[in-house]
Protein backbone atom coordinates (compact mmCIF):
# COMPACT_ATOMS: atom_id res chain seq x y z
CA UNK A 1 0.00 0.00 0.00
CA UNK A 2 1.44 3.12 -0.63
CA UNK A 3 0.10 5.22 2.28
CA UNK A 4 2.57 6.68 4.81
CA UNK A 5 0.38 8.07 7.23
CA UNK A 6 0.27 6.13 10.60
CA UNK A 7 -2.93 8.02 11.50
CA UNK A 8 -4.65 6.65 8.05
CA UNK A 9 -3.61 3.17 8.33
CA UNK A 10 -4.84 2.76 11.90
CA UNK A 11 -8.12 4.12 10.50
CA UNK A 12 -8.37 2.68 7.22
CA UNK A 13 -7.90 -0.57 8.86
CA UNK A 14 -11.46 0.00 9.92
CA UNK A 15 -10.74 -0.97 13.81
CA UNK A 16 -13.18 1.97 14.35
CA UNK A 17 -15.42 2.42 11.48
CA UNK A 18 -18.44 0.80 11.05
CA UNK A 19 -20.43 0.37 8.01
CA UNK A 20 -21.35 3.72 7.00
CA UNK A 21 -17.85 4.43 6.13
CA UNK A 22 -16.44 6.33 3.15
CA UNK A 23 -12.40 6.58 1.54
CA UNK A 24 -12.07 8.98 -1.28
CA UNK A 25 -8.09 9.77 -2.72
CA UNK A 26 -8.17 12.97 -5.10
CA UNK A 27 -4.73 13.95 -7.42
CA UNK A 28 -3.55 16.68 -5.28
CA UNK A 29 -1.34 17.95 -7.75
CA UNK A 30 -4.04 18.54 -10.97
CA UNK A 31 -7.50 19.20 -11.19
CA UNK A 32 -8.85 17.38 -8.22
CA UNK A 33 -9.62 14.58 -9.60
CA UNK A 34 -10.90 11.29 -7.85
CA UNK A 35 -8.50 8.50 -7.80
CA UNK A 36 -10.09 6.18 -5.44
CA UNK A 37 -13.66 5.93 -3.82
CA UNK A 38 -14.82 3.12 -1.65
CA UNK A 39 -17.40 2.83 1.17
CA UNK A 40 -16.07 -1.03 1.97
CA UNK A 41 -14.29 -1.20 5.53
CA UNK A 42 -11.51 -3.49 4.03
CA UNK A 43 -10.94 -1.52 0.97
CA UNK A 44 -7.70 0.61 0.93
CA UNK A 45 -6.32 2.09 -2.72
CA UNK A 46 -3.61 0.57 -4.43
CA UNK A 47 -1.29 3.45 -5.85
CA UNK A 48 -3.46 2.70 -9.47
CA UNK A 49 -6.10 4.45 -11.12
CA UNK A 50 -8.56 2.64 -13.72
CA UNK A 51 -6.18 -0.15 -13.66
CA UNK A 52 -2.70 1.95 -14.06
CA UNK A 53 -0.11 3.18 -12.46
CA UNK A 54 -0.53 6.50 -10.89
CA UNK A 55 2.47 8.90 -10.95
CA UNK A 56 4.79 10.30 -8.19
CA UNK A 57 2.83 13.03 -6.54
CA UNK A 58 0.87 14.28 -3.74
CA UNK A 59 -2.89 12.86 -2.87
CA UNK A 60 -5.55 13.93 -0.64
CA UNK A 61 -7.30 11.05 1.37
CA UNK A 62 -10.96 12.09 3.19
CA UNK A 63 -12.13 9.08 5.31
CA UNK A 64 -15.39 9.81 6.69
CA UNK A 65 -16.61 6.81 9.69
CA UNK A 66 -18.59 6.58 12.74
CA UNK A 67 -16.83 5.28 15.74
CA UNK A 68 -18.43 1.75 16.51
CA UNK A 69 -19.14 3.45 20.31
CA UNK A 70 -19.75 6.84 19.46
CA UNK A 71 -23.19 8.40 17.40
CA UNK A 72 -20.91 11.68 15.57
CA UNK A 73 -19.64 11.49 12.44
CA UNK A 74 -15.46 11.89 11.80
CA UNK A 75 -14.06 13.13 8.90
CA UNK A 76 -10.16 12.55 8.76
CA UNK A 77 -7.93 14.38 5.95
CA UNK A 78 -4.78 14.54 4.76
CA UNK A 79 -1.61 14.12 2.40
CA UNK A 80 -0.10 11.07 1.33
CA UNK A 81 2.79 10.82 -1.13
CA UNK A 82 2.91 7.93 -3.82
CA UNK A 83 6.66 6.43 -4.08
CA UNK A 84 7.39 4.22 -6.54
Amino acid sequence: MPYTSVDYESVSQGTYMDSGTVKTVYDGTGGGNMVFHSTDVDSGWDGTYKGKDCREASYVYIVSYRRKDEDCRISQKGTVTLLR
